[in-house]
């Protein structure tokens, strides 16, 4: 059966980097890495609904330059410490820390 290992490189570079951070909450909701820990305890590798019972795919590594680094970082942190939704918390909140403000700026 072909492997179903994925990888992920973000590009960096101000809105690359953004652009990143945005979809990466909605691409890691796409994996299912629990299903292989199930199956290193013995139970089942299949992804539910599948047609053929294919495996379902797993994200095995994140990399990224400047500030996809960044984004690559926080969402490798967040989904394998609390999956896509931890991942999608933490590339909001440095979202919020990043994003241009307007108005004044303090002297």
């Amino acid at each position: 059966m072909a492997s179903r290992d994925i990888a992920i490189a973000c590009q960096g570079g101000g809105s690359h980097a953004a652009y990143t951070a945005g979809v990466l909450p909605v691409l890691l909701g796409e994996f299912d890495n629990l299903a292989r820990a199930h199956a290193a305890a013995g139970q089942a590798y299949l992804e539910s609904g599948t047609e053929g019972g294919m495996e379902a795919p797993v994200l095995v590594a994140m990399s990224g330059t400047s500030g996809g680094a960044i984004s690559a970082l926080l969402g490798w942190y967040g989904f394998i410490t609390g999956g896509a939704d931890e991942a999608r918390r933490r590339l909001d909140a440095f979202g919020t820390v990043t994003r241009p403000r307007t108005g004044p700026r303090p002297r």
